[in-house]
């Protein structure tokens, strides 16, 4: 039996962060109302909590109006 991860590694936002950073998306806006600091994305050791992931992706679309976001 599998459990559930309680946190996902940083690095694999760092895609989506800076696609969206390219298409002029406020990225530090983006960040702040899941408490994600910017170092945590770039770091090889950074972790995210799930609740972290789930802001980050909401705020994503509410910024973008992205539908495959949130």
């Amino acid at each position: 039996m599998t459990s559930t991860p309680s946190h996902l590694p940083g690095r694999y936002f760092s895609l989506l962060l800076s696609s969206l950073e390219a298409q002029g998306v406020d990225t530090p806006r983006l960040l702040q109302p899941a408490g994600i600091e910017p170092a945590c994305i770039d770091s090889r050791n950074g972790k995210l909590k799930l609740a972290q992931v789930h802001a980050f992706l909401e705020a994503a679309h509410e910024m973008t109006g992205r539908t495959d976001l949130g």
